[in-house]
C-alpha cells in the first residue's frame, strides 16, 4: 500500500505501511522499532542485531550506549559523551548516513 505523501495516516494505516517496507531496517545493525510514551515517561523497542527485541526507557543501557532520550520518532544514544541518533524507518529524519551504534551483548 503506497499512499501519497499529503495524505494524513490513521495510526492503523501507518503501523500496516511501516511494518511492510520491504528492507526498512539493516538487520545487521541496531534500530529503533518503535517509541511508546505514557505519563510516567516512555519506553523504546530496540532490535539488536542478533534478532533480539528490548524495551529500554531513559538511563538504560544498550551495549555500551546509554539511553539519553526518546523522541516521538527517535531515541538518542550517549557513550563517553558522544551522541548518536536512532530513528523510526521511514520518517523523513531516517537517513542512513547517520552514526549507528552497534549493539554487543549483555554480559552474561
Amino acid at each position: 500500500m503506497t499512499l501519497p505523501t499529503d495524505t494524513l495516516l490513521t495510526p492503523r494505516q501507518f503501523v500496516t505501511e511501516t511494518a511492510t517496507r520491504t528492507n526498512a531496517i539493516n538487520l545487521r545493525k541496531l534500530a529503533l522499532l518503535g517509541v511508546m510514551h505514557a505519563a510516567d515517561g516512555g519506553a523504546a523497542l530496540l532490535r539488536h542485531p542478533d534478532g533480539r527485541v528490548a524495551r529500554l526507557v531513559v538511563g538504560e543501557h544498550v551495549g555500551k550506549w546509554r539511553i539519553g532520550a526518546i523522541g516521538d520518532t527517535h531515541v538518542v544514544l550517549i557513550r563517553n559523551g558522544e551522541g548518536a541518533t536512532l530513528h523510526l524507518p521511514g520518517t523523513p529524519t531516517d537517513d542512513a548516513s547517520s552514526p549507528r551504534p552497534r549493539a554487543r551483548p549483555a554480559a552474561a
